[in-house]
């Protein structure tokens, strides 16, 4: 039932960037929005909170569901004015990974991705950096040379 939940709801995801709307997008979404809840729920109540969080797929599962929450429900920001809850909404993507309960090996290769997130933030950090400091040079020695 979430396999195809999950396939689905991508499949509404699809239909949401091509502007496609409708009575029967919101009721997939909400259908799909439902079963994830209830999975998460009943696997809170079953292994604890920190139990739960402790696993990988755990916490990919618990951020899909509470996107796919703030994607459903627009009007909590309206309400209280948490304009922040947009940025949450880009791990909607991360809806199809919910898929890699089946494979090990998918799933050794995403945990290795995220975890390897954190350790590549000096090395965007220096790239950024060298990317201003060669632009502000540049600024200084073309000065509008380029517009004659």
């Amino acid at each position: 039932i979430l396999l195809m939940a999950t396939l689905v709801t991508t499949l509404a995801l699809i239909l949401t960037n091509l502007d496609f709307t409708g009575d029967v997008l919101l009721f997939v979404e909400l259908a799909g929005f439902c079963c994830f809840a209830v999975e998460v729920i009943l696997k809170v109540i079953a292994y604890g909170f920190m139990n739960y969080l402790s696993d990988a797929m755990n916490c990919l599962d618990f951020s899909c569901t509470v996107a796919h929450a703030c994607i459903l429900f627009p009007e909590v920001e309206k309400y209280t004015g948490l304009g922040a809850l947009q940025a949450v909404r880009c791990l909607r993507f991360l809806q199809p990974l919910r898929t890699m309960r089946g494979s090990p090996q998918l799933q050794l290769l995403t945990e290795t991705l995220f975890l390897s997130v954190p350790l590549m933030t000096n090395v965007v950090t220096v790239a950024i950096a060298l990317m201003v400091f060669f632009g502000v040079i540049g600024v200084q020695l073309f000065r509008g040379l380029l517009l004659n």
